[in-house]
């Protein structure tokens, strides 16, 4: 390259290398723009006294919403609002006593009524009471006094006296309750009694069998009224419940004949269930 091409290009580059060096050096203030960018050092802070209490650090902004990372105020609130709602599983079973009604009071001895079912209990902020709401299937069977007559209608439409065998009762029952802790709330340690009453009701099939005839089934009702006691006895997870049920039920049947086929028991269970 000849003397008179490199002169110009060593001006431009000498310029160039003086302006990036200004660049670099600090202001007027004693510190470069580059130097204010950069944190402190650890070691140059003035450490705490030794009863000075340093500030929460601020929580770091999350992309996520707050009902997804669980930072809401209040978010594990108890279920249904005032208090908590459990489960019960249950099974009932005992004699069922005929005590009123039609014919079929002085036909009928003392039957069996299983019964099996779910309750859900809705507690108070207490949790010492609870209203109850129960779903059960029940069957109850009643084998006849020897040589019960009673009216019934044979295949070509007329009436005679049949002797009846047994009755067989199966329903769906619903019932609206009311329950109270007696020693201690339901969410205490330790063993628990209850006690209680409900007001239901339901529909099912009825069957009879005669001697004479074929059998003979119908839509049948029922209403039930009951008190309850309990013994509540916490395990692991749940709780087991022991406890005794009586309870007045009022059959309508035209299973025999119209108006006739009422019939009204006292029922004394045990109770065996498990809540959660």
């Amino acid at each position: 390259m000849s003397a008179k091409a490199s002169f110009p290009l060593a001006i431009l580059l000498t310029a160039v290398g003086l302006w990036t060096a200004r660049a670099q050096l600090p202001d007027e203030r004693g510190s470069s723009s580059s130097a204010e960018m950069l944190p402190v050092p650890a070691d140059a802070m003035p450490a705490p006294s030794p009863r000075e209490v340093l500030p929460a650090p601020s929580l770091l902004a999350s992309p996520m919403s707050g009902w997804i990372v669980h930072n809401q105020a209040n978010c594990c609130s108890p279920f249904g609002g005032d208090g908590p709602i459990n489960t019960e599983l249950y099974i009932d079973t005992g004699p069922s006593i005929p005590v009123a009604g039609g014919i079929l009071h002085h036909i009928m001895e003392t039957g069996w009524d299983v019964r099996g079912g779910g309750r859900s209990l809705f507690f108070n902020p207490a949790v010492d009471a609870a209203w109850t709401i129960d779903l059960n299937l029940s069957y109850i069977y009643n084998h006849a006094r020897p040589n019960p007559k009673v009216p019934s209608v044979n295949s070509t439409g007329s009436t005679i006296q049949a002797t009846l065998k047994d009755l067989n009762r199966t329903f769906v029952n619903g019932a609206f309750g009311r329950e109270w802790y007696l020693n201690a709330p339901a969410n205490a340690a330790g063993w628990k009694w209850r006690a209680g009453f409900d007001l239901g009701g339901g529909i099912g099939s009825g069957l009879v069998d005669f001697v004479e005839l074929r059998h003979k089934t119908d839509t049948i009702y029922d209403v039930v009224i009951g008190l309850h006691s309990d013994l509540e006895v916490p395990c692991g997870c749940c709780t087991f419940t022991y406890g005794f049920r009586a309870e007045g039920d009022y059959t309508w049947t035209d299973l025999i004949e119209r108006n006739n086929g009422q019939l009204q028991d006292v029922n004394l269970l045990a109770t065996f269930g498990v809540r959660f």
